[in-house]
């Protein structure tokens, strides 16, 4: 009943490049029309995922010094 995603051996399918992998990383996709989805990505694809994502802070304060009247840069 676990999930085997860290399970040596288990393999999975990268959502961002269609390859395999023995070494699959659980991420969350979202869904344009619906709730998101468990999705797995290769450890190439999972640090170039990480790299570019953006601080949640720094998101949360910019919409905030925006919505107060000010530049969001």
């Amino acid at each position: 009943m676990g999930d085997d995603t860290n399970t040596p051996g288990s393999t999975r399918i990268c959502a961002r490049c269609d390859r395999s992998t023995d070494e699959p990383h659980a991420v969350t996709v979202e869904g344009a029309s619906g709730p998101g989805w468990v999705g797995y990505l290769c450890p190439a694809c999972h640090s170039r995922r990480s790299a570019t994502l953006a601080d949640p802070l720094a998101v949360a304060a910019a919409m905030r010094q925006a919505r107060e009247g000010g530049t969001a840069r």
